[in-house]
C-alpha cells in the first residue's frame, strides 16, 4: 500500500514539474509582463486559456511558432494575465494579434510565422 502512495505522489510531482517546465511559453511573472508591456508592434502575440478546446487543439502548433518565431511570437496564458487582455481588448481565446491587426487565418505554425512575417 506505501509504494502504491509513493508510485502515486512522484506521479503527480512530475505532472507538477512537467507543468511548470511550460512555463518558457506562459507570460506570467512581473518581469515578463514589462517586457510584454515594452513590446515592438510587430511582435505577434498569441492569447489561451488552459482550459480552451481550441487552445488545447493548436497548442502543439503554437508552440511551434513561439519555438522558430525568433523572439517575434509570444504565448500568453490569459486567464493568467486579465490586465493584458484588457490592454490588448482580448474578449475569446485564442486570439493571434500583431499590434492592432488581429489573425483570422488558420492556426498551423507555419500560418502564424506568415502573419508573423506579414509587414502590412
Amino acid at each position: 500500500m506505501i509504494n502504491i502512495f509513493i508510485f502515486l505522489i512522484t506521479i503527480l510531482l512530475l505532472g507538477v514539474l512537467f507543468y511548470s517546465g511550460c512555463s518558457k511559453f506562459t507570460i506570467g511573472t512581473t518581469p515578463q509582463k514589462e517586457k510584454v508591456n515594452s513590446i515592438a508592434p510587430d511582435t505577434v502575440l498569441i492569447f489561451y486559456a488552459p482550459w480552451c478546446g481550441y487552445c488545447k487543439a493548436a497548442m502543439d502548433e503554437f508552440e511551434k511558432a513561439v519555438d522558430t518565431g525568433n523572439g517575434k511570437i509570444v504565448l500568453i496564458n490569459g486567464d493568467e494575465n486579465r490586465d493584458l487582455m484588457t490592454k490588448y481588448g482580448v474578449n475569446g481565446f485564442p486570439t493571434i494579434m500583431k499590434g492592432n491587426k488581429v489573425h483570422t487565418g488558420g492556426r498551423t505554425a507555419n500560418e502564424i510565422l506568415d502573419f508573423a512575417n506579414d509587414n502590412n
